[in-house]
C-alpha cells in the first residue's frame, strides 16, 4: 500500500515590500503550516547567510503563518532598496515548505517614515502640534508622539550584584582500579621505579598523571521516560489533526487520519517484535 506524506505549502503572502525599519505584519498563507511542536517549532528567516534576521512569529495555524518583519536599517548603507530572500524551517526536522517560486521581501527607502518639520517649535502642556513628513501612517490609533525636556536625565537602572558562589575544594577521588594494590600512608598505591629506592618507590601522582582511567558511563532511558515521550507525541498528533480537520478540506482530514492509523499499526508491530525477541533471549 502506497504511503503519502503531507508537506507544508506556501501559496501567497500579503505583502512583498516595506520600510527598512520593519514592523509590518507578514502573513504567509497556504496549507499544512502547523508542524509538530506548534508555534515554537516555526522559524522565518530574512536575508542570506551572514546577514540574516528572524521574523518574530506572531501566530501559526494550519493555513497561515504571521510574523513581524525585522528591522534592516543597520544593513542599509547607501543603497535605496534591497531584496532579501525569505526561508522557513518548520518542525523538529526543520523541513522547508513547498513554494511555487522563491519567497522574497524588498526593503524600500520610499516606505521609510521620515519627519521634516514640527510647528510650533516651543510648546507647553496641551499645545496642539503639527508634524509633517512622509509615510507617517493614516491610522491615528497607531501613531504616538512623545516629548521630553532636554534637561531631563533618565534614571539609570541599578545593577544587582551577582551573588558570589563559594568554591569548596572537593577531596581527591581515586579510581577503584588503583585500590586493589598495596598503598602507602596516604592511601595511594606504591610503585617501584628504576633507580629509586624499592622500599619508598615512586610517587603515585607522578606515575599516573598521563594515565586515563575514567570510563564513560552508558545511560539508558527509563520506561517512564519513554512513556512520557510517547504521550507528548500523541498530544502533538491530536493537536495537528484537530487543526487540519477543522480548517482544512475533507480530503486533507481523511489523509491525516489514514496516516495516523498506519503509524499506530507500525508502532504496535515494532513493540510486538521486541517482546518476542526478549522472550526468545530469556529462553
Amino acid at each position: 500500500m502506497a504511503k503519502f506524506k503531507l508537506y507544508p505549502k506556501i501559496i501567497s503572502t500579503n505583502i512583498a515590500e516595506g520600510s527598512w525599519a520593519g514592523g509590518s505584519i507578514l502573513t504567509l498563507s497556504g496549507t499544512g503550516l502547523l508542524p509538530r511542536g506548534g508555534k515554537e517549532a516555526v522559524l522565518v528567516i530574512f536575508g542570506e547567510v551572514g546577514s540574516q534576521k528572524s521574523c518574530a512569529i506572531v501566530d501559526v495555524k494550519y493555513d497561515y503563518i504571521s510574523c513581524l518583519v525585522p528591522d534592516f536599517l543597520e544593513l542599509k548603507g547607501v543603497q535605496t532598496d534591497l531584496e532579501v530572500p525569505i526561508s522557513l524551517e518548520m518542525g523538529y526536522k526543520s523541513e522547508n515548505p513547498v513554494t511555487a517560486s522563491p519567497l522574497t521581501f524588498t526593503y524600500k527607502s520610499s516606505l521609510l517614515a521620515t519627519v521634516d518639520t514640527m510647528t510650533p517649535t516651543k510648546v507647553t502642556a496641551n499645545t496642539p502640534v503639527t508634524i509633517t513628513g512622509t509615510n507617517l501612517g493614516t491610522n491615528i490609533a497607531n501613531i504616538q508622539v512623545f516629548a521630553q525636556s532636554r534637561s531631563s536625565v533618565g534614571r539609570r537602572r541599578r545593577s544587582i550584584p551577582q551573588p558570589q558562589e563559594e568554591i569548596v575544594p572537593q577531596p581527591e577521588k581515586m579510581h577503584p582500579f588503583w585500590k586493589q594494590f598495596k598503598t602507602d600512608s596516604n592511601g595511594k598505591p606504591k610503585w617501584r621505579c628504576f633507580g629509586k629506592n624499592l622500599d619508598n618507590g615512586c610517587k603515585h601522582d607522578s606515575v599516573v598523571q598521563h594515565v586515563e582511567t575514567e570510563t564513560i558511563s552508558r545511560s539508558k532511558r527509563s520506561v517512564d521516560h519513554e512513556e512520557w515521550l510517547r504521550q507528548l507525541e500523541k498530544e502533538d498528533d491530536e493537536k495537528v489533526t484537530f487543526e487540519i480537520c477543522e480548517s482544512g478540506s475533507s480530503e486533507d482530514c481523511a489523509e491525516r487520519l489514514e496516516s495516523l492509523d498506519d503509524r499506530n499499526m507500525h508502532s504496535r508491530r515494532k513493540r510486538s517484535a521486541s517482546e518476542e525477541d526478549l522472550i526468545e533471549m530469556a529462553l
